[in-house]
């Protein structure tokens, strides 16, 4: 007898049943379809839409956006309308937005503590408030050369942030941006930037590297407060620089009570009595506009 017999069965036979099992098994257990198709990228363990974009979040952490037009905005933890990845954050180590995604909505990326590498295409033009937010192993990050504007405390308890440099086109850096990035030491500030509002570096202890562009016309009170590491000759050099360039008409908004402590007067800061920021003392310029 020429055929080999197992319990009754051929070797045609066992073949047929390898296969059909195999297959099975591969529609029952989807994980296991990178092995069944030969391909090495992992698999999606959860995804969906937002808006009129996909996501998805594979088993080796990466979460992935695509599509085509912005991002919806969302809200903090605890309401109906945070981010569909939200319950997911302790998973997600590494964020990838495709191109075609035009704007990064509010509070996007929150909490994600543990996301290490950002992706964001040149097509990003903004991103709201809180994007974000706390998500505290992210060293750097580097934005699209078309991005314009970014939004208030967008970058906020970003504690290993290490140096940003801002793209040129935006003109103005909000409301505590980076506020609480404790480890931020550099930031490149482009010459479009104009505004650099209240608490936008906050906290930011390791701050030592910092020119202020010749366009900047408004630096809010407590834009830098509690920099104490910074250079007092770098940033008497900057303002002088800054206010020769702008005919000593830099403006102080008028709720910066430390400034009208040294001058007695608002907008615009050169004083009555025809002295200009040349005339102040590096401690009181410091106190003035740095709030230190």
């Amino acid at each position: 007898m020429d055929e080999l017999f197992l319990g009754g069965f051929n070797d045609f036979q066992l073949m047929r049943r390898f296969l059909f099992w195999s297959l099975c098994f591969c529609l029952l257990f989807p994980v296991g379809l990178s092995s069944c198709d030969g391909s090495d990228s992992a698999a999606v363990i959860f995804g969906g839409t937002t808006g009129k974009l996909t996501w998805t979040l594979t088993e080796d952490g990466v979460l992935t956006i695509t599509g085509e037009g912005p991002m919806p905005d969302y809200r903090d933890g605890g309401t109906s309308e945070t981010p569909p990845w939200y319950p997911h954050v302790n998973r997600i180590s590494s964020l990838t937005i495709g191109e075609g995604v035009t704007r990064i909505g509010d509070y996007a990326f929150m909490l994600c503590s543990f996301v290490t590498k950002v992706v964001i295409p040149e097509s990003v033009t903004s991103m709201g408030d809180w994007a974000f937010w706390h998500c505290q192993s992210l060293k750097r990050i580097t934005f699209p050369d078309r991005m314009v504007r970014f939004g208030e405390w967008a970058f906020y308890e970003n504690e290993s942030l290490q140096s940003v440099c801002i793209p040129e086109g935006v003109t103005t850096i909000p409301s505590s941006a980076f506020a609480r990035c404790h480890n931020l030491t550099c930031v490149i500030m482009p010459g479009s930037l104009q505004t650099i509002c209240g608490g936008a570096f906050s906290q930011c202890h390791k701050l030592t590297d910092v020119t202020i562009p010749d366009g900047v016309t408004v630096i809010e009170t407590g834009a830098f407060p509690s920099c104490k590491r910074h250079d007092p000759t770098r940033v008497f050099n900057a303002i002088i620089q800054l206010s020769e360039a702008n005919g000593n008409e830099v403006n102080i908004v008028s709720s910066n009570e430390n400034f009208s402590d040294v001058t007695g007067h608002f907008v615009p800061c050169y004083l009555p009595d025809g002295k200009s920021f040349s005339d102040l003392s590096v401690k009181e310029i410091l106190t003035a506009i740095f709030h230190l």
